[in-house]
C-alpha cells in the first residue's frame, strides 16, 4: 500500500443498497450519492464535523451582505482529457438541472437570482 494517494487505480467499497443511478443530477438517495461523490468533485465541499462549506475544486469568497459568492476555480482542476475545468461547464450543469422534470436538486439553487423564472421557462438564462 501507498503511503501517498497515487492517481489510477480501483475503490472498493460496499453498502446495503444497490445504486440507482451515477447521474449526479438524479441521484435522490443514499447509496447513488456515495458513488456518484467518488467519481465526481464539486467546486466546494462541506466540512464532516461543521458542515461548513470549504473549498475544493475552486477557492470562495463572499460578499459582506452574504448575498453573492465569487468562485475561483483552481487551475489543476481537469477533466480526464486534461482540459481544464472552467465555469462554463458548472453553469451548463447547472441549467440541466433546471431544465431537467426528475431531477430532486433543483431546490440547491431556489436561492440564485433569475432561477425560478429559468425553471418556470420565463427565461432563457440563469
Amino acid at each position: 500500500m501507498a503511503d501517498k494517494p497515487v492517481r489510477g487505480g480501483r475503490v472498493i467499497t460496499a453498502g446495503i443498497a444497490d445504486i440507482r443511478t451515477m447521474q449526479p443530477i438524479l441521484v435522490s438517495e443514499t447509496a447513488s450519492g456515495s458513488i456518484t461523490r467518488l467519481i465526481y468533485d464539486g467546486l466546494i465541499q462541506a466540512n464532516p464535523k461543521s458542515g461548513q462549506p470549504e473549498p475544493n475544486m475552486a477557492k470562495f469568497t463572499q460578499s459582506s451582505d452574504g448575498k453573492t459568492y465569487t468562485f475561483e476555480i483552481d487551475p489543476r482542476a481537469v477533466w480526464s482529457d486534461g482540459k481544464p475545468v472552467v465555469a462554463e461547464d458548472w453553469y451548463v450543469a447547472t441549467k440541466l438541472v433546471g431544465m431537467s422534470k426528475v431531477t430532486p436538486r433543483k431546490s440547491s439553487f431556489q436561492d440564485i437570482v433569475g432561477w425560478k423564472d429559468f425553471v418556470d421557462g420565463k427565461a432563457t438564462e440563469i
